[in-house]
């Protein structure tokens, strides 16, 4: 019989990724830097007053289309009531070594699902839970004000990928990450599911 763990696992600390630390450290008096949930790619910091969140971007993505989405992003954070991240300012598109990252404002509040995998109090559990008390109507009403708070919109400044194009690109994605699974021979629970 296989042994299954009843208790959810803790994130393991790791450090965050050196080249986007380095980046931040240049952005004058910050703190609190550290690694989000075990993923060096994505770093929480404090700047002043504010938590700000830099995430190296996949190699996919394109200088062009992050600066459309933030010039978006901002427009959208201007109006009343609207729940979206604002970026930093001059400085949410980087260009780095190992690629694209960009800077956007942490908002508030804790992530119940990481990974399709369930958060409890910053551990996970591999096993398909239901939502916190509330959490799906909280979730649906943001996303609902976020799209009601680009109602009126230029539609020009906004990114455009059809469905089409986005199931293509999720099928290519999807053969790349699976062809890099097989040439690894890995046999672990996580990646067979």
């Amino acid at each position: 019989m296989r042994k299954t763990r009843l208790a959810p696992a803790p994130f393991p600390r790791i450090d965050p990724d050196p080249e986007l630390v380095a980046h931040i450290e240049r952005l004058g008096d910050v703190s609190h830097v550290e690694a989000v949930d075990a993923r060096p790619h994505l770093v929480r910091f404090r700047l002043g007053d504010k938590r700000w969140l830099m995430r190296g971007l996949p190699s996919d993505q394109s200088y062009d289309r992050v600066r459309s989405r933030h010039r978006a992003l901002r427009e959208i954070a201007g109006k009343d009531g609207a729940i979206s991240p604002t970026t930093l300012p001059d400085a949410s598109v980087v260009r780095l070594e190992s690629g694209l990252a960009e800077i956007v404002q942490d908002l508030p509040g804790r992530s119940w699902m990481h990974n399709n995998r369930m958060m409890l109090d910053g551990h996970s559990l591999h096993r398909p839970l239901p939502s916190p008390e509330g959490g799906m109507a909280r979730l649906t009403q943001a996303v609902a004000t976020l799209h009601a708070s680009s109602d009126g919109m230029d539609r020009g400044a906004l990114p455009v990928l059809g469905v089409a194009d986005y199931q293509r690109e999720q099928r290519r994605r999807w053969t790349e990450v699976r062809d890099q699974i097989v040439a690894s021979g890995v046999q672990t629970v996580h990646i067979g599911r």
